[in-house]
């Protein structure tokens, strides 16, 4: 016997013993005549008959199914237009939300979860409109309740991994972000680049690391990665590498540094750092040779100022004099390896040897506004103010002039100094030089 037929087995028990119980202290009204269609019986015998005559509808019906399947299309009927009634509630919330009325967007989105006893997708589009609106706690709960009514729904998922991601609570973000990987380990395209970047804002570069290594091993080493995919990864592996030599592991941080610079000879940041480690005179010398090779490659300025910064700080001017001069008469990127030189004759006080560069520069049709200022800042100092405000004038006189900055390629922030990941976004590899702009350090009077 099914437990379903026991059970109305006993509640029909029940009930007729609750009959029974209540009759029988009424005997003599059970016994009273009733006519029904000329026909005289007593009132029990009537109820018995009804009860008999229930009984075996219902019997026929079980019997025959149509019991069932009536009242499922019953239900069925009820239940469509219950739902048709919250489609449109939903729809009404949708064009509240396109026009900009988002309170009365929350009250319809709500309104439709009230008449079904919880409906997803009105909890999914109240949290994403609440998100929308800065209100990422109000959004959490209202994913949280999509997440109850549809647990196979990896959307509510995605959107707490988000605003745990926008709170702060970067905790919960890593256990959201953690489920969906470990859900669809070969398709977490976005929940991989998420959890990427939660642990890159966390600091965690090794986890950082591994994060890159799984989204690479999804979509391919190189094929399917974007570009900002492979810069993610290169900036990360370049942080690991740094963490690595503050915990004085130098040889192992010097060999990841090797191996970004022989995969990607055009990434600057890496050969920047080795040089920043290097130790004793083969790595110095090494370093400084890897930094000139990267500068024929690209022309990145930046790549030279590391150069010059790293000389300096050992107290050897003249060997980065003698690079730059070498850098120069090789004539790639000459422009820029001449600017350079030009700052740090004037940096060391070499005044007429600076003025050589930048008037070099000029004659050669080099009308940017750089060169030009740096020229001027040496006739100041030459205490030729009137050939210094003249060559002021025809810059700051001249249309379409701007101040040289760098900036990313990313958020679109302006920054003074270049840096291998941006300050504002966090993007790695995206802070270029503006073109034909002007060095702010140029105005203060900074070589």
């Amino acid at each position: 016997m099914r437990i379903r037929t026991f059970i109305a087995v006993v509640l029909l028990l029940a009930i007729t013993a609750g009959v029974v119980f209540i009759l029988l202290p009424n005997r003599l009204i059970l016994t009273l005549p009733l006519e029904t269609a000329g026909y005289r019986t007593p009132v029990w015998g009537a109820l018995l008959g009804a009860f008999a005559a229930g009984t075996l509808v219902a019997l026929v019906l079980q019997v025959s199914g149509l019991g069932r399947s009536g009242f499922h299309r019953a239900r069925g009927m009820l239940s469509a237009r219950r739902g048709e009634s919250v489609l449109r509630v939903i729809e009404t919330g949708r064009q509240a939300e396109r026009e900009g009325r988002f309170s009365q967007a929350i009250e319809a989105y709500r309104e439709a979860g009230h008449k079904s006893a919880g409906h997803f997708d009105a909890s999914m589009r109240l949290g994403d409109l609440l998100h929308r609106m800065g209100r990422l706690r109000d959004a959490v709960g209202a994913h949280e309740e999509a997440r109850r009514l549809n647990p196979l729904s990896d959307e509510p998922g995605h959107a707490l991994a988000l605003e745990f991601l926008e709170l702060g609570e970067l905790d919960k973000a890593r256990k959201e972000l953690s489920a969906l990987i470990e859900k669809n380990p070969k398709s977490s395209i976005g929940p991989l680049r998420n959890l990427r970047e939660l642990e890159i804002r966390s600091g965690d570069w090794a986890a950082a690391a591994e994060a890159a290594r799984r989204l690479e091993g999804v979509l391919g080493r190189k094929d399917g990665l974007t570009d900002e995919d492979q810069a993610q990864s290169l900036g990360i592996r370049t942080e690991l590498a740094q963490a690595k030599a503050e915990e004085g592991e130098m040889r192992t941080a010097t060999g990841m540094l090797r191996k970004i610079i022989k995969e990607e000879p055009t990434y600057s940041p890496a050969r920047l750092l080795l040089i920043e480690l290097a130790r004793d005179a083969a790595e110095i010398e090494a370093a400084r040779e890897s930094l000139i090779d990267g500068f024929k490659l690209t022309g990145d300025a930046f790549i030279l100022d590391g150069l010059v910064e790293a000389d300096l700080a050992r107290e050897r001017p003249e060997e980065a004099i003698s690079t730059l001069r070498g850098v120069v008469a090789t004539r790639q990127h000459e422009r820029n390896a001449r600017f350079v030189l030009g700052k740090l004759y004037l940096r060391l006080e070499m005044l007429d040897e600076a003025a050589e560069q930048f008037s070099q520069q000029l004659n050669e049709g080099d009308g940017a506004a750089a060169p030009t200022i740096y020229l001027a800042r040496v006739e100041e100092r030459r205490r030729n103010n009137s050939r210094a405000a003249t060559l002021y004038h025809s810059v700051f006189d001249s249309p379409g002039w701007t101040l040289r900055e760098y900036r990313c390629t990313s958020c679109h922030a302006g920054h003074e100094n270049w840096n291998h990941r941006c300050p504002e976004c966090g993007a790695f590899g995206s802070i270029q030089l503006a073109p034909d702009s002007l060095s702010v350090a140029a105005l203060d009077g900074t070589p």
